[in-house]
């Protein structure tokens, strides 16, 4: 009797287990990563992440001291977690575009704050830097693990990195050359509701995005909007922010979804 119990209770695990939608299992694997962050940012990122369980969209207008160190966190952490299902071959497809002012942060360093890379406001600030550092392996490995990825910025941007900045970047473009596509664009500044970063992913059970809107480490602002949105691609608020981000940068982002970047 006592091994039919077992049986039983093990079998009711698994079904539980298996019976998980993707949403679900995805953001498990996503709170479970929250905890390796460090223990001043883990309790208000993980309540923050697990409000998108059920909500689509969070947004928020506060200093960048209080925003930042959540955001981007959580930022890092919806990235590990789709190179992570992307190796284990649950997202059979991932596509990312990041939209910035200036070449992407994390691709301009290797995990070290050099001169000018952050704007002075964050020199010493412990849990904003952080965000900075691990964001660049971050990033890396995402593409290492066969994530594509845009860089998208105003052509001019370019010259408002240094030289050793730039150098980093190009250093990873080769290193990547597949999988890292630089796509300067004509224009003189991005629209500010249109800085942050976008990623869209196919599963079995259909096409999930995630994306934020916040601004660079290189030129924080206080009080204006940040908004992270996660979920599946039939969602309206989901629907509307990809529709937002295709058409102002004229990206077909449905040709991206069917095809490869080669």
């Amino acid at each position: 009797m006592s091994m039919i119990k077992t049986l039983f209770v093990l079998t009711l695990a698994c079904t539980t287990l298996w019976g998980k939608t993707f949403h679900e299992a995805f953001m498990d694997e996503v709170v479970a990563l929250s905890e390796g962050n460090p223990i001043e940012i883990v309790q208000e990122e993980r309540e923050f992440l697990e409000r998108f369980r059920k909500e689509p969209l969070q947004e928020r207008w506060e200093t960048d001291v209080k925003v930042r160190p959540i955001f981007v966190s959580a930022q890092g952490d919806f990235e590990k977690g789709m190179a992570y299902f992307l190796e284990e071959e649950k997202i059979l497809n991932l596509i990312g575009v990041i939209h910035t002012p200036t070449p992407a942060t994390p691709l301009c360093t290797e995990e070290e704050i050099t001169p000018q890379l952050v704007d002075t406001s964050l020199e010493g600030d412990k849990k904003r830097l952080f965000t900075v550092m691990s964001r660049a392996t971050i990033i890396r490995e995402f593409l290492a693990k066969g994530g594509k990825l845009f860089a998208v910025y105003p052509e001019e941007g370019r010259a408002k990195r240094t030289e050793a900045q730039l150098a980093i970047f190009d250093a990873a473009k080769e290193a990547y050359p597949k999988n890292l596509i630089d796509c300067p664009i004509s224009c003189e500044k991005l629209d500010p509701e249109m800085v942050g970063a976008t990623y869209l992913f196919q599963t079995e059970e259909g096409w999930f995005a995630f994306a934020i809107m916040a601004t660079q480490a290189n030129a924080p602002e206080d009080c204006r909007r940040w908004a992270m949105w996660f979920g599946p691609l039939s969602d309206p608020a989901i629907a509307e922010r990809v529709s937002a981000v295709s058409t102002y940068f004229s990206l077909n982002l449905p040709t991206f979804m069917t095809s490869s970047v080669e």
